[in-house]
């Protein structure tokens, strides 16, 4: 007669119950979702430390149409926008009061042009006096970083000293679609085309009746002009199709 098989003991059965419990749910788990481009976290902060990482093209888009203050602050939202602001088109418009010295403004000016890497697409500057800083103007407006400008604004503050515009200021007139002047000369015998100018603002500027000819005739589609106080023409030709409103005030011969 065969001897009768004896059964594992109580707590043995219990412990391999639990072992096959545990093989079970580790079995069961769901697979890590696969992310692309992934890469181990210890890898990905050696490549954010030793190269830029890529940044979304909406990102540069939405920084380029911010002002000079708030584009700047968009590299404290976190460690990818740190340079966001330095490789998107370049809005530069002086922030800084009047309270602040010429050559402080300078200085600011000069650096955040000699950072940026991406082109410029707007440059607006305001209380800097010409006739102290002409040389500073033109070395500005000869950088690379403009060649492409659209937008391009100066307001000079008025000075009885040299108003002379650098002829520098010009050389984008087959990139502008916005041009506005205050206190200055436009240099004399110039006659640059506008091909893209759609809005023309001239104010206490020394212009000749052929170079504002020229300048009217050569941008077709201009939509906006303001002409404000203006010497050294007495009359101007338009034919604007696209002339939806234009101001003329007084101008001197």
């Amino acid at each position: 007669m065969d001897a009768p098989v004896s059964l594992p003991a109580t707590a043995p059965r219990a412990a391999l119950r639990e072992s096959a419990a545990r093989r079970i749910a580790f079995l069961s788990r769901p697979a890590p979702l696969a992310l692309p481009n992934h890469r181990p976290a210890a890898a990905h902060v050696t490549r954010e430390r030793a190269d830029e990482p890529e940044q979304p093209p909406l990102g540069g888009t939405i920084v380029s149409l911010l002002g000079t203050e708030d584009g700047a602050r968009t590299a404290a939202l976190a460690r990818r926008w740190r340079r966001v602001w330095r490789s998107a088109p370049l809005n530069l418009d002086d922030p800084l009061s009047n309270e602040i010295e010429d050559s402080r403004r300078i200085d600011v000016v000069s650096r955040i042009l000699a950072a940026h890497r991406a082109p410029a697409r707007r440059l607006a500057l305001r209380l800097l006096p010409l006739d102290s800083n002409g040389p500073c103007f033109d070395a500005w407006l000869r950088l690379p970083l403009l060649d492409a400008l659209q937008e391009l604004l100066l307001h000079f503050p008025f000075f009885p000293g040299d108003r002379a515009l650098p002829a520098s200021a010009l050389r984008f007139a087959a990139s502008l679609r916005v041009l506005d002047l205050t206190n200055c000369d436009l240099p004399a015998g110039c006659s640059p085309a506008f091909p893209h100018l759609a809005h023309l603002s001239l104010h206490e500027v020394g212009v000749t009746e052929e170079v504002l000819q020229g300048i009217v005739s050569t941008s077709p589609g201009i939509t906006a002009m303001v002409l404000d106080n203006n010497n050294g023409h007495r009359r101007l030709r338009l034919s604007l199709s696209r002339l939806s409103w234009k101001i003329s005030l007084s101008k001197m011969p």
